[in-house]
């Protein structure tokens, strides 16, 4: 059996993930501490790693919401970084997980919107 690779492609899928990993651990090195939260199964974690847990399992509904519960806790400043940060991660997502969440750029756009509008 002969297999043929595309390289250019290969390449890409590479790069495209590792993007997405360094932008997801980037949650963890913008010097915000998210505290201590509840995971689904009521576990105490760190904050951080459950956000970046979050978005490498693609449950982006609760990685949303629990961007959201940030704005209570965090400076303005930081809410705001936090936000940009997980918006260019959902940008730089690869086609398949794009598709598989239904995020298109208009999509990410509202996420962004919507995450920016302050509800107390």
């Amino acid at each position: 059996m002969h297999m043929v690779f595309n390289s250019d492609w290969l390449l890409s899928q590479i790069r495209g993930t590792a993007n997405m990993i360094g932008k997801v651990f980037k949650l963890e090195n913008i010097q915000i501490d998210l505290g201590m939260t509840e995971d689904e199964e009521g576990r105490l974690v760190n904050g951080n790693d459950y956000l970046n847990q979050l978005v490498i399992d693609e449950k982006f509904d609760l990685a949303i919401a629990f961007i959201n519960h940030q704005i209570k806790r965090l400076s303005p400043y930081q809410y705001q970084y936090l936000v940009d940060v997980f918006t260019e991660t959902l940008k730089a997502l690869d086609p398949e997980s794009k598709d598989r969440n239904d995020l298109d750029a208009e999509k990410i756009e509202r996420i962004h919107d919507n995450l920016k509008q302050f509800k107390w």
